[in-house]
C-alpha cells in the first residue's frame, strides 16, 4: 500500500535525522490512513524539529484513541506528558475601549474575542497576529514565541477610519521582513506555571549566602588570631603578653562564629533553594551580613529588605 511505502521512507528519513522529510512522509501516510502507530512517529518527527504544539495534540489523540490496555497507550501518555513542559502559550488581549465587533487574525485562523479568554499553545517561532475592527485600520504585530513560556500581548485595531467600513483580511508580510513561523494555533485551557521565584525562598538563600561569608571571613580572622598568639606565647612556660591573651579571646569568638556562620549558611541555603524549586510570588529581597572584630570583640550585623 502506498501509506506503508511513505510510512516505511519516513521512519529512514526520521533515522538520518531529515526532519522535514520524516513528517512529510508521516504525514502523507496518515492523510492516506490513520493509524496510531503513524500518529506517535509523526509526533515524534514534530517534537524533533521543534514543532512541540503541533507534537502535543498528536500525542493526545493518540493516547485518547486507544484502549489503556494497548501497549502504545503508555508510550503515547509519556511522550505527550514530556513535549508538555516545552508549550509556549500566548496570551492575547483587546483592551477595554476595543470595538465590540473586532476579530483576531493567526496562523489562519480568527478569534473572538470569547475565544481568547484561555492562553493559546502555539508552536514556537514568530508569530503575526492582526486585529480588525468596522471603521478602523488593522493593527498586525509580530511576536517570538519561545519554548515553555508564556507571551502576553494587548492588541486593538487602529483608530483611523479605512475608505470602507468592513474589515478586511491581513495582507502578506512584505518581502523584506523575517519570515512568519508557519504554526499551529490552539485555543485550549491552560494552567499557568508557577512564578519561579519566592519570597520566602530569597530570603533564606540570601540568609544562607551570609553565613558562609561570615564563616569564611571569621574563619580567616581565627587563623589570623591563632598566628598572634602564636607570635606573643611562649610554649615553654605557657605563658603569654597582653597581645597574644588579647588574640587567644578574639580567636575563640571568632572560632565559634566560624562554625555558627557555616551552619547559618548551609540550613540557610538548603531552605532557600527547595522553596525556589517549589516557586512562589516573586520578590526582591537585598540581605547583607557584616563581621566586625576589635582587640577582643566581635560584632556580627546582619540586615534584610523586601
Amino acid at each position: 500500500m502506498k501509506a506503508e511505502a511513505l510510512f516505511r521512507e519516513g521512519r529512514e528519513a526520521l533515522a538520518k535525522g531529515d526532519y522535514s522529510e520524516a513528517c512529510e512522509m508521516f504525514s502523507r501516510s496518515n492523510e492516506l490512513d490513520s493509524a496510531p502507530g503513524t500518529q506517535l512517529n509523526l509526533g515524534e518527527c514534530e517534537a524533533l524539529r521543534g514543532r512541540v504544539a503541533t507534537a502535543y495534540f498528536l500525542f493526545r489523540t493518540v493516547e485518547q484513541q486507544l484502549d489503556p490496555s494497548d501497549i502504545r497507550s503508555p508510550i503515547a501518555k509519556s511522550k505527550r506528558e514530556a513535549v508538555e513542559l516545552r508549550l509556549p502559550r500566548l496570551v492575547i488581549k483587546l483592551p477595554d475601549n476595543a470595538p465590540p465587533d473586532s476579530r483576531i487574525f493567526m496562523g489562519g485562523r480568527i478569534f473572538t474575542p470569547g475565544e481568547l479568554r484561555e492562553p493559546l499553545i502555539v508552536d514556537p517561532g514568530i508569530v503575526e497576529i492582526t486585529v480588525t475592527a468596522s471603521g478602523h485600520n488593522n493593527n498586525t504585530m509580530r511576536v517570538m514565541l519561545e519554548e515553555a513560556k508564556i507571551t502576553s500581548v494587548v492588541i486593538a485595531p487602529l483608530p483611523a477610519p479605512l475608505a470602507t467600513t468592513s474589515p478586511t483580511l491581513p495582507q502578506s508580510p512584505s518581502t523584506n521582513q523575517p519570515p512568519v513561523q508557519q504554526t499551529q494555533v490552539y485555543a485550549v485551557a491552560a494552567a499557568s506555571p508557577r512564578r519561579p521565584t519566592s519570597k520566602a525562598g530569597t530570603a533564606f538563600l540570601g540568609v544562607g549566602i551570609g553565613g558562609c561569608l561570615l564563616g569564611g571571613v571569621a574563619g580567616i580572622l581565627t587563623l589570623s588570631a591563632k598566628s598572634t598568639n602564636n607570635a606573643h606565647c611562649d610554649a615553654t612556660t605557657h605563658s603569654c603578653d597582653s597581645t597574644g591573651r588579647d588574640a587567644a579571646s578574639r580567636g575563640q569568638v571568632l572560632g565559634a562564629l566560624t562554625i555558627a556562620g557555616f551552619g547559618i549558611g548551609a540550613v540557610g541555603i538548603g531552605l532557600g533553594t527547595y522553596l525556589l524549586v517549589r516557586g512562589g510570588p516573586e520578590s526582591r529581597t537585598e540581605t547583607s551580613l557584616r563581621l566586625q572584630a576589635t582587640g577582643s570583640d566581635s560584632t556580627l550585623t546582619f540586615q534584610q529588605s523586601f
